[in-house]
């Protein structure tokens, strides 16, 4: 992903972060190929926290399921974590009009609670959500994300991916877009262009019939 963006923004700067320690050589070999990508070893995390227990994240393996956990039965490793705001927020401003990816398997809302100074430079964020807590561990859901969100001016633009459970159809994940109140995504209101004609004047009623 980081060579597409890349590549559509080639003036722009893109931090990203890498747990994993087996994963850092294949990335910071993009990082020196590709002009202002930096690659930082450490997982994001809420302000006050200097360091995340994580599964799946040994020395030899490259899963992408690596996550925070809390739990004693299984085996974790200490990982360095850093907050948002300490990463970007002094060299960001609304000009930049930042884009921001979050994919931190469960830890997103922590993610946004280290990013209080960064995100009224934010325009636009892709977020992970969860639809249901799994397994009951405490994990936050979309409701909550979009609480904090919106309590902070983004409200819901798009869903960009929905994944459901497999063995009953439950809606699980998904990847949803939020935009600044202020962003000129939002100015427009209407449901139809003004130059269509043949468009209904208002959307589709869902208690009425087509």
């Amino acid at each position: 992903g980081t060579p597409m963006a890349h590549a559509r923004f080639p003036d722009g700067s893109l931090p990203g972060l890498e747990p994993t320690a087996s994963c850092l050589p294949i990335l910071e070999a993009i990082g020196r190929r590709l002009p202002r990508v930096a690659i930082v070893n450490a997982a994001l995390s809420s302000p006050g926290v200097e360091s995340v227990r994580m599964m799946h994240i040994a020395a030899d393996s490259r899963s992408e399921g690596a996550f925070v956990t809390d739990d004693p039965a299984v085996a974790t490793t200490a990982v360095p974590a850093i907050t948002l705001d300490a990463l970007c927020a002094d060299v960001c401003t609304p000009a930049d009009r930042v884009f921001l990816k979050l994919d931190l398997e469960g830890q997103e809302l922590n993610a946004l609670h280290g990013a209080e100074r960064l995100l009224p430079s934010v325009e636009v964020i892709l977020c992970e959500v969860h639809f249901f807590d799994t397994f009951h561990s405490g994990v936050p859901v979309f409701g909550q994300v979009a609480e904090f969100l919106w309590d902070h001016g983004f409200e819901v633009y798009d869903v960009a991916a929905l994944m459901p459970r497999s063995r009953d159809g439950r809606l699980y994940l998904g990847d949803v877009v939020f935009v600044r109140r202020e962003s000129p995504l939002l100015e427009d209101g209407r449901w139809q262009c003004p130059a269509t004609r043949s468009a209904p004047p208002h959307p589709p009623h869902p208690s009425r019939p087509p």
